[in-house]
C-alpha cells in the first residue's frame, strides 16, 4: 500500500438510520461455530453501505476528518466484521464490543473465551499484523477506547518489536492501564485535562478520537518521534486542570428506558439531546452504546 500514515478507529453501536441491521443471534457450542454462523448471517444481507457512512457519532467523524487532513487511509476496528477500510461496503449489524450485558459479552462468558479470541477469528489474519506488513514504513495512529483495546491487545502484543514501534495509541485513562500489559507499545499521555481545552471536550466514548484530533491538528504530533510527541502532549496539557466529574447514578435498563420515554416528546426523540438529558439533568451514568440500544427499544 505504501502509506506514510494510517488512522485506525473503532466502530460505533449507533448505525445510520434506516439501515437494515443483522441481529447477533449466536449459534453453536464453541466460539468457532458462533463465528462461522455469524459470517453466514452477514453474507446473506444484500444491503451494503460504506463503513464510514454506516457508523454514526462524533468518534467516527473525528477520525475520518483526521485521516482526510493528513491524507491517510482510515481503518475501523469492527466488533462484528474485523478490520475494515472505511470505504469498504459492509452490511449493517446490531452488535457492540462495549458493555458487560451485550449479547456478545454474554456469549463470550458462556463459552469461556475472551474478546481477544473473538477478534482472532473475526480478523482471520487480516488485522494489525497484516496492516503493518502491508505498510512497512507507515506510522499507524490507533484511537480506541478501553473495551476495544481488550479485543486487539493480544494481537498487538504478538507483533515484532519493529512493527510495534510504529504504532501510536490514543485511549482513555482506563485504556492506558491496559496498555501497560504490552511492553513497548507506544501511547500518548492524554488524560482528562483534554476536557478543559476549548473545542476538545466531549463524552467518554469519543475521548480517543478527540485526543487524536488534538495531537494532529494542534501539535503536528504525527510528524514527531514518539519521545518528542509525548513531551509535546505533556507540555500542551500542563497548564490545564481536570474538570470535576459529576457523580452519576447507576440505574438498570428498565429505569433508564422509563427516563427516555419521559423525555422523548420534549426533545423530539433526538438521540444526542436524550443522552445529554440523562447525563446532565438526571445525572444518570449510561455508556453511549448501552444508551443507543435502550433508545432503539423505546
Amino acid at each position: 500500500m505504501g502509506n506514510k500514515f494510517i488512522v485506525v478507529t473503532n466502530c460505533t453501536a449507533r448505525k445510520k438510520a434506516g439501515t437494515p441491521l443483522v441481529p447477533f443471534a449466536p449459534k453453536g457450542d464453541c466460539i468457532r461455530q458462533v463465528a462461522e454462523s455469524w459470517r453466514t448471517s452477514l453474507a446473506a444481507q444484500a444491503s451494503r453501505l460504506q463503513a464510514w457512512r454506516l457508523y454514526v457519532g462524533r468518534s467516527i467523524l473525528e477520525a475520518k476528518n483526521v485521516s482526510l487532513d493528513i491524507g491517510a487511509p482510515l481503518f475501523i476496528v469492527s466488533a462484528g466484521i474485523g478490520l475494515v477500510e472505511s470505504d469498504e461496503p459492509i452490511p449493517g449489524y446490531d452488535m457492540s464490543a462495549s458493555g458487560k450485558g451485550t449479547e456478545l459479552a454474554v456469549t463470550l462468558t458462556r463459552l469461556g473465551v475472551s474478546k481477544s479470541d473473538w477478534w482472532q477469528l473475526l480478523a482471520s489474519g487480516k488485522g494489525f499484523g497484516w496492516l503493518l506488513r502491508e505498510n512497512p514504513d507507515a506510522i499507524v495512529l490507533v484511537s480506541l477506547p478501553s473495551e476495544y483495546l481488550d479485543m486487539v491487545l493480544g494481537e498487538l502484543e504478538a507483533l515484532p518489536s519493529g512493527d510495534l514501534a510504529r504504532v501510536r495509541v490514543f485511549t482513555s485513562s482506563a485504556g492506558q492501564k491496559k496498555i501497560g500489559r504490552v511492553p513497548g507499545l507506544p501511547s500518548l499521555p492524554y488524560d482528562e485535562r483534554l476536557e478543559s481545552i476549548v473545542g476538545y471536550a466531549g463524552t467518554r466514548s469519543d475521548f480517543p478520537q478527540r485526543a487524536l484530533k488534538h495531537f494532529v491538528s494542534e501539535l503536528n504530533g504525527h510528524l514527531l518521534s514518539i519521545n518528542e510527541a509525548s513531551r509535546a502532549v505533556s507540555t500542551s496539557l500542563s497548564s490545564f486542570n481536570c474538570k470535576a466529574v459529576p457523580q452519576r447514578r447507576r440505574l438498570d435498563d428498565w429505569e433508564i428506558r422509563g427516563l427516555i420515554r419521559q423525555a422523548w416528546e420534549g426533545v423530539g426523540g433526538n438521540s444526542a439531546k436524550l443522552l445529554r438529558h440523562l447525563r446532565d439533568s438526571e445525572l444518570v451514568a449510561c455508556e453511549q452504546g448501552r444508551f443507543s440500544r435502550l433508545r432503539r427499544q423505546v
